[in-house]
């Protein structure tokens, strides 16, 4: 769900049982570069059913900030 959802251009946040937050913002893109970020889905889509691995992709020039329990940021 993470990757479908960080490559239709949503945001997502992970946020683990320990109160650790990594929030992961795609930049949106036109044109061109957007059917190549659709077919890259697609074809992460096709492997990941031959593969069955429990790993979010992320899209490429993807921005990541990690935050540690008490909200301060950490190295990603």
């Amino acid at each position: 769900m993470a990757t479908r959802a960080l490559f239709e251009g949503d945001p997502v946040v992970l946020v683990y049982a320990d109160g650790r937050e990594l929030l992961m913002t795609p930049e949106h893109v036109r044109g061109l570069a957007a059917l190549f970020l659709l077919a890259a889905a697609f074809f992460l889509k096709l492997r990941r059913q031959k593969d069955r691995a429990d790993v979010v992709q992320l899209p490429p020039r993807a921005r990541i900030e990690a935050r540690d329990s008490a909200g301060l940021p950490t190295a990603a």
